[in-house]
């Protein structure tokens, strides 16, 4: 497979490898739900695993700590282009209902 970067370049793209990480906290009511999205939306692209970090535990990275819960990275960027908190909070996205 092969992608167009914006000058018309290409670059293969066959074996990237992308980090994508699932940021929550143990009790994060949201969690459940975004850990569902995520999973379905693996499960169309084929085999790319994910990691599911806690953003409270001590041992967590400081740069991934202060986002909000559930938040979804890719490559280390969110999802929806939003940028990191000061603190840690519940976190919604919009979209349809269910």
């Amino acid at each position: 497979m092969r992608g167009t970067d914006r000058v018309g370049l290409t670059e293969d793209v066959t074996n990237r490898r992308y980090s994508l990480q699932l940021l929550t906290f143990p009790g994060c009511p949201l969690a459940a739900a975004a850990r569902a999205e995520v999973q379905d939306a693996l499960a169309q692209c084929g085999p790319i695993e994910y990691e599911e970090i806690d953003i409270l535990d001590p041992a967590t990275a400081e740069g991934l700590r202060g986002w909000g819960s559930p938040t979804i990275l890719l490559d280390g960027s969110d999802i929806t282009g939003q940028s990191k908190g000061d603190a840690v909070g519940c976190r919604v996205y919009p979209g349809k209902k269910k």
